[in-house]
């Protein structure tokens, strides 16, 4: 029992301070009941009269690890290995540590190259190693929360970053990330009441009052059209994707696909995502839409004009120009 024994252990340490094995023995027990502190200072002074003691060596890189300074541990276990490549216990410490720590390296990676449900993926994988891990589980999950509010993932996100702010109550940044979240999951009143708590714990943060009047935003947004959702993109959708979900919809809405009876809807349709695409293909438009200003739009894009009109009847409609091209639709 490492909680009954600390007592005498460092009644005797006290007396003979000298004592390697018995050091090591609370060093071992300070391990055990997450005295980290003691741990370290056991381990170092052991090393420091005898640098070569593999044991301590492998104590103090497990010291490391549990405080989360993963690169310092894997740095002692090779250290020690050096000494003696085969010793068992080092070599399955670093094997498990590398292992976790590669895949944080690997989500890491995926974050900075704008890859974010990879890197949620990761951070998961790494997770799943050592869910219990004390300074690694609130870092990871916190991790892939962003990873997912970042990927517009909204019931991930919104499960994930609340899963990591229940174990972590008082972090405002994880406060803040489900507020992204329920954005993303379009859940705008509980992205205000989100953000109004956040301000409750730091009323003098940027960081804070920037996502509360987004949300506030986004709340009355979300009472007019939408277009994001009317050609079926998030809110992170480039140019490239805009065009392409724009052309994908209008081919949709082909003469040749709409019975006469749906014309007139088909109509209605495509004037509603030409008047979309007009707004998000236009990087200034975009923007005053995005910071919910008013904007004016014809019913057709800007500079993409639909020649005509979309005359639906005798001839269907007599074309569109996009990205440099053409398209004409009649029936046959």
């Amino acid at each position: 029992d490492c909680h009954g024994a600390s007592g005498p252990m460092n009644a005797v340490l006290d007396i003979a301070a000298e004592n390697a094995q018995l050091r090591m023995k609370r060093a071992e027990c300070a391990l055990k009941t997450g005295d980290l502190q003691v741990a370290m200072l056991d381990t170092r002074h052991i090393l420091t009269r005898n640098k070569n003691n593999l044991e301590a060596i492998a104590l103090r890189g497990q010291t490391y690890y549990m405080l989360g300074d993963i690169e310092v541990a894997m740095n002692q276990f090779k250290g020690g290995l050096r000494s003696d490549p085969g010793h068992k216990k080092l070599k399955k410490m670093y094997r498990e540590v590398k292992k976790v720590f590669k895949r944080m390296q690997a989500g890491d990676r995926h974050m900075e190259a704008n890859e974010h449900k990879e890197a949620a993926a990761e951070y998961l994988e790494a997770l799943n190693l050592d869910p219990q891990h004390p300074a690694n589980r609130p870092k990871l999950m916190e991790k892939r929360c962003q990873a997912l509010v970042k990927a517009e993932e909204g019931p991930d996100a919104v499960a994930s970053c609340m899963e990591a702010l229940a174990e972590d109550h008082e972090n405002v940044e994880l406060r803040c990330l489900l507020g992204d979240a329920r954005l993303a999951n379009e859940e705008y009143e509980e992205a205000v009441r989100e953000y109004e708590r956040a301000a409750q714990q730091e009323p003098q943060s940027r960081r804070v009052h920037e996502g509360l009047e987004n949300a506030k935003r986004r709340l009355q947004m979300s009472k007019r059209k939408d277009y994001y959702k009317i050609l079926g993109v998030k809110r992170n959708a480039d140019e490239r994707e805009i065009k392409r979900a724009f052309r994908k919809l209008a081919l949709k809405l082909h003469p040749d696909k709409v019975p006469p009876d749906e014309q007139e809807e088909a109509e209605a349709k495509f004037r509603e995502i030409g008047e979309a695409y007009e707004v998000l293909s236009n990087e200034e438009a975009r923007g005053k839409y995005d910071r919910g200003e008013d904007v004016e739009v014809q019913g057709r894009p800007q500079g993409h004009g639909f020649p005509g009109g979309f005359p639906f009847g005798g001839g269907g409609f007599q074309g569109f120009q996009q990205g440099g091209h053409t398209f004409t639709f009649q029936f046959r």
